[in-house]
């Protein structure tokens, strides 16, 4: 994805199903070079993943859209 410099960090979502019901997210701070390897995953299965940026201000978050 591309790095949005203004971004706290980013959320990632995967699934096996197109409508990512069931899916996983993970949030990952935001770096000079963000990236996320995602470990667990089977093999021959079909992932589809989803990332968002956000941001954090005291106890609130906002989000990008997906």
């Amino acid at each position: 994805w591309t790095q949005n410099d203004r971004a706290s960090g980013y959320q990632i979502c995967y699934s096996t199903n197109s409508e990512f019901q069931g899916g996983r997210s993970i949030d990952i701070p935001s770096t000079q070079n963000p990236q996320k390897v995602i470990g667990g995953l089977k093999e021959g299965e079909r992932y589809y993943i989803k990332v968002r940026a956000f941001n954090s201000f005291g106890s609130r978050t906002y989000y990008s859209a997906w």
